[in-house]
């Protein structure tokens, strides 16, 4: 599983190709992108009032129900908004993002992987290719003190610095076509 910096890098170079015109500037949209590459670990909050920050982490915010209720909780945002449907496809592909990298990404915690299909499936999922080196926030039954300690340790910002690698060339892919779009717009 991938650290939040490894999930924005990605929505990142996500925003550059998506959006036209001066849009891939704007800090708001990458933030909200960001922000919405990052809601499926918003599950760890339950964890913490509970004292054991990972009981329900790749639960079913890691999960097609998960992205559904996501996209739903938008749409009345964007209808209110009076915004355009599109964002509903780009805050997906942010959300959507954030389960693809984690079903890359090493996962040693049981149960392995994540239930993409609950509630039609409990069966968790995992690539048995491991792109990403995993981010260590202590074991099951980790308290807050344990899972800052991992938070913060040698392991983590090796796995960043992997993560910042592998999401290189969505970012550089990205960037070029930002600057081409740019280019082609004040020509």
């Amino acid at each position: 599983m991938a650290t939040p910096i490894g999930h924005g890098l990605i929505a990142t170079g996500l925003s550059l190709l998506i959006f036209r015109g001066g849009r891939a500037n704007n800090l708001k949209i990458l933030a909200l992108l960001v922000f919405a590459a990052n809601v499926p670990d918003l599950d760890f909050l339950p964890g913490l009032i509970s004292g054991d920050l990972n009981r329900y982490h790749q639960g079913i915010t890691h999960s097609i129900f998960g992205l559904t209720v996501f996209l739903l909780v938008c749409a009345v945002f964007v209808h209110g908004m009076k915004a355009s449907r599109d964002w509903l496809i780009w805050l997906g592909l942010a959300y959507g993002s954030h389960l693809v990298i984690d079903y890359f990404g090493t996962d040693n915690r049981m149960p392995v992987g994540m239930p993409l299909f609950w509630p039609v499936s409990s069966d968790f999922y995992k690539s048995s290719l491991d792109l990403l080196p995993g981010v260590r926030h202590g074991g099951n039954g980790a308290d807050w003190t344990e899972f800052v300690t991992d938070l913060l340790s040698w392991a983590n910002l090796q796995a960043i610095g992997v993560e910042f690698l592998v999401s290189l060339p969505v970012l550089i892919m990205g960037y070029v076509v930002y600057r081409r779009r740019m280019y082609l717009k004040n020509k």
